[in-house]
């Protein structure tokens, strides 16, 4: 009887000590472990910003991070935006500069900007800019923003020969009546002077395309964009139709 009372507690002690010992065991000791990525639309593509280390493939993950977006099995490969990148506006925010609506330049901690590389036509633009980044085309409602795009696009070498879009558009309500030229995202009515006169136009532009503004007709340049001429980049009136790239102001709420 005493005999087996001992081995009953030797027995007790042993399964502790083995048990003791089980949770210390790390699951991946001993096996190679690999980068997997949460594929939660299931289209075999991953998320770049969900990995996760793991011997074997965790149920919902798979091995490439390619997926511009996670939740649309039709995405993948062919999000709004992809196409565009990052172009830097630096400018002083405490410097108020001028401005025909009264706002004051937006800082760069409240705006961020981005340069499309494949042309679209100017509605095209403001639609992909609003899909993607939430805002609409490049705007410059004071001369800051307006200096500061210049340098922007000086610095990022973007010397594209055909221009850039810009959210610069004209408003009349009949081919007689020119209500004049205006930012998006309500940045006011835009300088009329030309780059000679310290305005933001090239010399005779706005000129719809040589004809007289707002007098009928089939052509009408009735839009902006941002183009180099004579050494210089400057505004100047095309046509809505025509496919140009394009910069993209995303609006993003100050905290």
């Amino acid at each position: 009887m005493r005999h087996s009372l001992i081995l009953t507690i030797l027995m007790i002690l042993s399964l502790g000590c083995r048990t003791k010992g089980v949770e210390f065991i790390d699951d991946t000791a001993g096996c190679q472990t690999s980068t997997w990525y949460r594929d939660s639309d299931q289209d075999g593509h991953g998320d770049p910003d969900t990995p996760t280390e793991q011997c074997e493939v965790p149920a919902g993950y798979v091995a490439t991070n390619d997926d511009c977006d996670d939740t649309q099995d039709n995405l993948w490969n062919n999000c709004p935006g992809m196409d565009c990148v990052p172009i830097s506006f630096s400018f002083d925010a405490e410097d108020t500069g001028s401005s025909d609506s009264g706002e004051e330049p937006t800082s760069t901690e409240d705006s961020k900007s981005w340069y499309c590389s494949e042309p679209r036509n100017f509605q095209a633009a403001r639609q992909l800019c609003a899909a993607a980044f939430k805002g609409d085309l490049h705007a410059a409602g004071s001369r800051v923003e307006w200096n500061a795009t210049i340098a922007g696009v000086e610095k990022a070498n973007l010397n594209t020969g055909s221009g850039l879009w810009l959210g610069l558009y004209q408003q009349s309500t009949t081919p007689s009546i020119d209500f004049g030229w205006f930012w998006v995202n309500e940045e006011g009515s835009a300088d009329n002077d030309t780059l000679e006169t310290g305005g933001i136009w090239h010399p005779t532009e706005p000129d719809n395309g040589g004809f007289e503004e707002n007098h009928g007709g089939d052509y009408e340049e009735d839009v902006a964009a941002l183009v180099y001429r004579g050494g210089r980049w400057g505004a100047a009136d095309l046509d809505t139709l025509i496919d140009l790239p394009f910069l993209c102001e995303a609006y993003l709420e100050s905290e």
